[in-house]
C-alpha cells in the first residue's frame, strides 16, 4: 500500500495538529499584544517605550500565518517538513528546499512589516 504525502514544497509542510498550534501562537501573542497595550496607556509611557509591542505583534502575526498557510516558516528554515501523521521528515530535494525557504522568507517580512506599522502606529498616536 502505498503511502501519500500532504506535503506540497512551498505550500504546506504542517498537518492539522500542527496549524492548531501556530493558532496557539498567534492567540497568545496577540493576548500579550492586548497587555503590553493597555499597560503602556495605563502608566502613559513615552513613544519609544510603546514601540515593544513589535515584539508580541510579530509573534501573533507569525503565529497566525503560519496557521492560515499551512506552513511553518520554522520547518522550512531547518529543511523539514511535518505535514503528515507521521515524524517530522527532513527534506532532501533542492528544489523543494528552494521553494520552502522562499515562501518562508515572505512569511517572515509579510509578519515583520504587519508588526512594524502596528508598532509605528501605536508609538505615535498620542495617550
Amino acid at each position: 500500500m502505498a503511502s501519500t504525502s500532504h506535503y506540497v514544497p512551498g505550500v504546506c509542510n504542517i498537518n492539522p495538529v500542527e496549524i492548531q498550534r501556530r493558532k496557539m501562537i498567534g492567540h497568545v501573542g496577540f493576548g500579550v499584544f492586548v497587555l503590553f497595550v493597555v499597560l503602556l496607556v495605563a502608566f502613559h509611557a513615552p513613544w519609544y517605550f510603546r514601540t515593544v509591542v513589535f515584539i508580541p505583534a510579530f509573534l501573533a502575526c507569525t503565529g497566525y500565518l503560519q496557521a492560515r498557510n499551512r506552513f511553518c516558516v520554522g520547518y522550512a528554515g531547518a529543511g523539514q517538513q511535518h505535514a503528515d501523521d507521521g515524524k517530522v521528515v527532513s527534506i532532501t530535494e533542492d528544489s523543494a528546499l528552494k521553494a520552502d525557504r522562499a515562501k518562508a522568507r515572505m512569511m517572515n517580512a509579510q509578519a515583520f512589516v504587519t508588526a512594524a506599522v502596528v508598532a509605528l502606529v501605536f508609538a505615535v498616536i498620542p495617550l
